[in-house]
């Protein structure tokens, strides 16, 4: 959906405001950087948004308060995926990148929460097998290109129908990622998260 599309991106937007004002360790990224990713992403410039995620981390040694690496291990599978669905990086090349995210911590954006997901929705938190379980179908603005599949385990069951309509981040560690084996373009990757938790608030 787009509307789910556009709210990731202004709470991107939001958080780099707060990250900006909070102290920040040595190695840690300007607002400025901050704000040329999200820009590339809100443009669906996959080529430069991979390239400055895949840089950051690179730059960004340990992590801090504002959990930055897990928040750019996301921006990059996910800004990398629309590269490979654009044919501008090979499967090869993204899975030589992403082999050392196993195990690491990872860090998604605020997305609404639904208590009645259907077929096709996207970006929208939704229930797996069960409460503890979610699902999201994160794609391009257009949902033309699936960029993964994000299947999540959580430490403790998620209310769908008290938070149904609210946003939630989640904190995670990535147990495993499998690129698409066809290797088409119109899915790219497979995301399992476990012993994750949740941050919820009203939508704005």
């Amino acid at each position: 959906m787009k509307r789910s599309f556009l709210i990731i991106l202004f709470t991107l937007s939001v958080a780099i405001s707060d990250w900006a004002q909070a102290p920040q360790p040595s190695g840690s990224l300007t607002a400025k950087q901050w704000q040329h990713l999200v820009t590339a992403l809100e443009r669906e410039d996959w080529v430069t948004a991979e390239r400055l995620s895949w840089g950051y981390l690179a730059l960004v040694k340990t992590d801090d308060a504002t959990r930055a690496r897990g928040r750019l291990r996301y921006m990059y599978l996910y800004s990398a995926a629309g590269k490979v669905s654009k044919g501008k990086m090979t499967y090869a090349a993204l899975a030589r990148r992403i082999r050392t995210f196993a195990g690491k911590e990872v860090v998604f954006p605020y997305r609404p929460v639904s208590n009645e997901c259907h077929g096709g929705d996207s970006n929208i938190i939704c229930k797996g097998q069960d409460a503890s379980r979610l699902l999201i179908v994160g794609t391009n603005r257009d949902r033309s290109t699936i960029h993964d599949f994000e299947y999540i385990k959580l430490r403790e069951p998620l209310d769908f129908e008290e938070n149904d309509g609210k946003q939630a981040a989640i904190v995670g560690h990535i147990d495993s990622i499998s690129p698409n084996p066809n290797r088409s373009r119109a899915l790219i990757l497979r995301v399992y998260v476990s012993n994750a938790y949740l941050t919820v608030r009203d939508a704005p």
